[in-house]
């Protein structure tokens, strides 16, 4: 059976030496699983992936749409990592033979406005019978 290219999820990441205290807490208060790991660059590399759009497209422009919103300590916060990206992920596979998806040039302007780069993932499909992808207890 083949397997199909397809859009994961766009992920928040910044790489820090500064505080990141009010950023991590108020991600985690709005129900997103904030990972906090050692960096071989920086003190700290944060990530968290929000609730996806439909589309990387609609998940960055959504979360740039909400950053005016973000408390001033959270934003003081980004704008002081030096690392500041929005990683989109996919899984790639055999079909389609050509999948296209594009970042509009209003949402990229607006990754740029509030200081973000934006990269790509790419993972090999999982194949259907593989449960490498379950949580343990349904394996």
């Amino acid at each position: 059976m083949p397997r199909r290219t397809s859009f994961i999820s766009v992920e928040v990441v910044i790489k820090t030496d500064c505080a990141y205290d009010a950023f991590v807490e108020w991600f985690t208060a709005q129900d997103n699983h904030v990972s906090v790991l050692p960096c071989n660059t920086h003190k700290t590399h944060i990530y968290f992936a929000p609730p996806a759009g439909s589309t990387p497209d609609a998940a960055i422009a959504q979360i740039c749409a909400e950053f005016d919103l973000w408390p001033p300590l959270v934003r003081d916060q980004w704008r002081l990592a030096s690392f500041r990206q929005f990683f989109i992920g996919y899984h790639t596979g055999d079909e389609p033979f050509c999948f296209v998806e594009e970042v509009s040039a209003e949402t990229l302007s607006a990754a740029v406005a509030i200081g973000a780069g934006i990269g790509w993932a790419l993972y090999a499909a999982p194949h259907e019978n593989d449960c490498s992808g379950l949580p343990t207890a349904t394996r």
